[in-house]
């Protein structure tokens, strides 16, 4: 899925050294979805550039959340051009899950 990078990938959580979290959001100007990065690094990216993320989309709660096994999951796209801040501001809403009726 692409989008523009909403909220700067940060580390959440270390366990014991073993494994490191990180937590960020994407964004496609009207609405957010969360990324979760296992084996988490430090990136250059920052708000407003144009990334591809690839993982497993999954809506445990009410919320839609990408699960990345590392940064080398989420690709920078030089050839479209970064979102202004307050452009990138503006998708805010989270991405919700869909219920589906059960008979």
């Amino acid at each position: 899925i692409s989008g523009y990078v909403g909220i700067l990938f940060s580390l959440i959580h270390n366990r014991n050294g073993n494994m490191t979290y990180g937590l960020g959001a994407i964004t496609d100007k009207a609405r957010k979805i969360t990324v979760q990065v296992k084996q988490f690094t430090t990136s250059d990216l920052e708000i407003g550039d144009h990334v591809t993320v690839s993982g497993i989309v999954k809506d445990q709660d009410a919320l839609v959340t990408i699960y990345c096994d590392s940064m080398n999951n989420i690709k920078l796209d030089l050839e479209v051009k970064p979102l202004a801040p307050e452009i990138v501001q503006r998708g805010g809403r989270h991405v919700k899950r869909i219920r589906t009726v059960q008979e």
